[in-house]
């Protein structure tokens, strides 16, 4: 599994983000993390839309701190299952790739051990650099869809998966520049979780 990270890292070092890249078509896709799943459903189902967009992180992160244990522990496992999925791909991506002949320096062994759990648990104090094996252009999605999905539902008369779809192909289709908005959004310290960080406190935009 550390061999999947470094053999990540390794490609991602050649460039600034995911599009610039060129990788392989079938390069894996990172798993995103058990906040990003839970942040996905509350997207689809529209329940934080009677909130303005700025507010929306605040309360999708207040209402993902509350969250019964057991509910929570849904989307961590679905999540511990996407990480050995995409430790599988890797594998038969590594194969079918020779010529990238990566060779990686060695790092500590990653597992899905309790500490890694606690800090998932935790997005408001979560820092980017702990969240390696997160997607950083999956969260700028979800930063987007959550801030812009009233606007597109309105607008296109969308709800549910369709909106999410259509929000989907609105950021794919965002140049290089303008992702990095979103990316540098989510980044950014000092910052309320969504999902890895996101918008200021006290409810600067």
């Amino acid at each position: 599994m550390e061999q999947d990270i470094d053999l990540i890292d390794a490609l991602l070092k050649r460039a600034k983000d995911r599009r610039r890249l060129d990788l392989p078509s079938d390069f894996p896709k990172k798993p995103i993390s058990a906040y990003n799943i839970f942040l996905s459903k509350v997207i689809k189902n529209g329940s934080l839309l009677e909130y303005d967009s700025k507010d929306r992180f605040v309360q999708a992160a207040r209402i993902w701190k509350g969250l019964d244990p057991a509910k929570k522990e849904k989307f961590f496992k679905k999540y511990r299952l996407a990480v050995e999925k995409h430790d599988v791909q890797m594998e038969e991506f590594k194969a079918a790739h020779p010529e990238l002949n990566i060779r990686p320096t060695p790092k500590s062994k990653r597992k899905l051990d309790a500490k890694t759990v606690r800090n998932e648990q935790q997005p408001s104090t979560s820092h980017p650099s702990t969240s390696k094996h997160v997607d950083l252009h999956e969260a700028s999605f979800q930063c987007f869809a959550l801030a812009k999905q009233d606007k597109y539902a309105e607008k296109y008369n969308l709800r549910g998966e369709d909106l999410m779809k259509k929000l989907r192909r609105k950021f794919d289709r965002m140049s290089a520049d303008k992702q990095q908005k979103w990316h540098d959004f989510v980044t950014k310290e000092n910052c309320i979780d969504c999902p890895m960080t996101s918008i200021k406190r006290d409810g600067a935009a």
